[in-house]
């Protein structure tokens, strides 16, 4: 009897020594399966890993920091824009440019029919605040005129009557075009590309707007922007490409419609700028429809702008 007691507590001793250690091996397996899966999806987190295994406090604190930093801008640049959104529609704002124009014809947005509009982060706003139709702005953060053979689809689908095109900031900063000619050269040849598949369309070019004097300063590379427009206003008549020329409005609006950034716009600014533009088409009706008018002709002898009223921002 006592011998099969002795066999029975053997083998229980046997099974719970044998259980602990495949515990301890599948925590072993997995605990670094699972590290190994971090470090391959997360380097941000194999860096904190690292971090701890060499007691490296500061290094840790500082990714932390780092980490909140970026999710508050992520956060305050939200809040700024759906802000700028609400305002303008629940303060009827865009209702106020429900008025006609000079000429008698409708607001400045109804202008916008059968176009596309390409550009950069600057271009998006006209669809993000609800001015223009999404599916009609082909614009993105970071674009340049390079960027436009990935649209060339969209336009053919589209075959609008008006291809309007608003670049200028990112292909500055970037420094593909060091000087203003080779800038124009390689725009014209992308509108001629295009114009191989729509022959009958019309082609603006809006003038590249500038930045304010802090955002030079910080971006001396933004400079090149004057020699992009110089270039092309001189360009664009010779390919039969309406050139708009912000300057007026630009230095108009500068120090009170720019962001803080000093590059982008607010809301305010995009009925001036899509004025200048409709103004663009105007004339290209013009133009290609055998007037004899051209780009420095039209600057001469400007047709009406519409501007809202002081009290229309109330």
């Amino acid at each position: 009897m006592k011998g099969k007691r002795a066999i029975s507590y053997g083998a229980q001793f046997l099974c719970g020594a044998v259980f602990s250690v495949a515990v301890i091996a599948a925590v072993l397996f997995f605990g670094k399966n699972a590290s190994s899966a971090v470090r391959a999806f997360s380097p941000a987190a194999e860096d904190v890993l690292l971090s701890l295994e060499e007691n490296d406090a500061s290094s840790i604190d500082a990714f932390v920091s780092d980490r909140a930093e970026s999710r508050y801008e992520e956060e305050r640049q939200s809040l700024l824009l759906k802000a700028a959104q609400e305002g303008f529609t629940a303060d009827g704002w865009q209702a106020s440019l429900e008025k006609e124009l000079g000429n008698g014809s409708s607001n400045v947005w109804a202008q916008f029919q059968d176009y596309v509009l390409l550009g950069d982060s600057r271009a998006v706003g006209f669809s993000y605040y609800g001015f223009l139709s999404g599916s009609r702005v082909l614009a993105g953060s970071g674009n340049t005129i390079r960027t436009v053979e990935s649209h060339l689809w969209e336009i053919e689908d589209l075959h609008p009557s008006y291809v309007i095109f608003c670049y200028g900031l990112n292909d500055a900063g970037m420094g593909f075009w060091p000087d203003g000619e080779s800038y124009a050269e390689e725009y014209m040849e992308i509108i001629e590309g295009i114009r191989a598949f729509l022959p009958d369309a019309k082609f603006i070019v809006s003038s590249v707007l500038p930045s304010t004097d802090e955002a030079l300063a910080a971006n001396p590379a933004w400079k090149r922007i004057e020699l992009y427009n110089a270039a092309l206003a001189v360009t664009c008549p010779k390919h039969d490409v309406v050139f708009v020329n912000n300057d007026g409005i630009a230095a108009q609006y500068i120090d009170t419609l720019w962001e803080p950034d000093g590059v982008h716009l607010t809301p305010e600014f995009y009925p001036y700028w899509a004025n200048q533009l409709m103004q663009g088409m105007r004339l290209a009706r013009e133009l290609y429809g055998g007037a004899a008018q051209t780009t420095a002709q039209a600057e001469e002898e400007p047709a009406t702008a519409y501007e809202p009223e002081e009290d229309d921002w109330d």
